[in-house]
């Protein structure tokens, strides 16, 4: 599993590299374009037309190593697969706030307890640093989690935008049950190396 992920992550950034390196002018436009992509997924309802960009996107570097930002936005106008996926997307990204926010609320909770119960502050210490592990490990589970069915969604919606609301949230849902693992060690690959770098 990690090999196979670790092929498409470079795969990813081979393809990437080699486009940066013959325009190096489009790094500052990828930038920008990375930042306002943050924000539209931010705001819940741009969703559907950043995923359909990055579906575009990947294709056309795939097909033939270029990108067109400009047309990467192609066909995100279809009204009911807009709806059908800003709808899906609010729905997953409220519900996991919710469950990650119950999540801290309870390791609060914990550690507030392990206060009153445990006089001796170093052992209150080392047990509260366990609890922040443990917590911390299924915290970011749950986000990696929440972060691949909402790509697993977008994509199938992007492939398929005659799917209505609950056949996005099925099919993303088989995805995740069968490819899940992948998906999250790819993103965490992602996100870890953005992060360093």
């Amino acid at each position: 599993m990690a090999k196979l992920t670790g092929h498409y992550f470079w795969r990813g950034r081979k393809i990437m590299t080699r486009y940066f390196r013959r325009n190096a002018s489009g790094l500052l436009l990828y930038f920008a374009y990375s930042i306002a992509r943050f924000i539209g997924d931010l705001l819940i309802i741009l969703i559907p037309a950043f995923a359909t960009s990055s579906f575009n996107s990947g294709h056309m570097l795939k097909e033939t190593g270029d990108l067109y930002l400009s047309k990467s936005f192609d066909n995100a106008e279809d009204k009911a697969a807009y709806r059908a996926l800003a709808i899906f997307s609010a729905i997953v990204l409220l519900s996991g706030a919710a469950f990650i926010g119950v999540l801290v609320g309870l390791e609060l909770y914990i550690n507030f307890l392990l206060n009153l119960i445990i006089l001796n502050p170093d052992s209150a210490m080392i047990f509260k640093i366990m609890v922040i592990t443990v917590f911390s490990i299924i915290e970011l589970i749950a986000f990696l989690y929440v972060f691949g069915l909402l790509q697993a969604g977008s994509y199938i919606s992007r492939k398929n935008t005659k799917l209505g609301v609950g056949d996005i949230a099925f099919t993303a849902l088989n995805y995740m049950k069968n490819h899940g693992g992948m998906i999250m060690s790819l993103d965490f690959c992602i996100i870890f190396f953005y992060a360093i770098w």
